[in-house]
């Protein structure tokens, strides 16, 4: 487990080789950052040709890799947008 530093300014990053998302079958994981936390959004898509459905699921994670929050999708269908942001120093991740 990692510690993260109260120092000012301090970034701790996740260990080498730590797997935090996976994605199997069709589909992408996009990564999205604001320079330190980081957010990923799953778009899998499930069926085959006019029936396939995309279901996407954002997670946000804090510089060690802790998984802070998770929306999924359900029961809308579609792939999602997002942006990870920092304003007036809080936390932001609309989509």
């Amino acid at each position: 487990m990692v510690v993260k530093v109260a120092a000012p300014n301090s970034i701790v990053t996740p260990p080498v080789g730590l797997v935090i998302q996976r994605l199997t079958g069709p589909g992408r994981l996009n990564v999205i950052s604001n320079g330190g936390e980081f957010t990923f959004i799953n778009s899998a898509t499930m069926g085959l040709g006019a029936e396939a459905v995309v279901k996407s699921v954002i997670t946000t994670y804090d510089t060690a890799g802790r998984q802070l929050a998770r929306i999924d999708s359900a029961p809308v269908t579609g792939e999602y947008g997002a942006v990870d942001l920092i304003i007036g120093g809080r936390r932001s991740v609309p989509g």
